[in-house]
């Protein structure tokens, strides 16, 4: 982590005088702090819409029939699981600082993630 004195030395071209490492510190830190904010948006947003479109497309296929399910998800199904479980264990990390929604965005990560576990479980019976 930056501390004083490992920061460069910086002038302030107006002026023509040092900037104090101090204030270059904070300068970094917010910077920081945004790009941190903005990947995590980011990611939440993307994560939303792969929670939002996996769920149409497992509701569509539910109201097909259960068979029609297992045989679609069979040659997805590792690749499935695989993305939850990292995108649930890394998002779940964001969610806990959101307002009450995360709780029930959470609850239906954990529905998606049984249901699909259930397929996987049925299909290699």
């Amino acid at each position: 982590m930056w501390n004083v004195s490992n920061v460069p030395k910086y002038k302030d071209r107006r002026k023509n005088v040092p900037i104090p490492q101090e204030d270059i510190l904070k300068q970094i830190e917010q910077v920081g702090e945004r790009l941190l904010q903005h990947r995590e948006a980011q990611e939440f947003r993307l994560f939303q819409r792969l929670v939002k479109d996996f769920t149409s497309w497992a509701i569509r296929k539910e109201q097909e029939g259960e068979e029609e399910t297992i045989q679609y998800i069979d040659p997805y199904a590792p690749v499935i699981q695989r993305a939850i479980d990292k995108d649930i264990t890394r998002l779940l990390l964001l969610l806990k600082d959101k307002d009450m929604n995360s709780a029930k965005i959470a609850e239906r990560i954990d529905e998606i993630q049984a249901n699909v576990r259930d397929l996987i479980a049925l299909k290699q019976k």
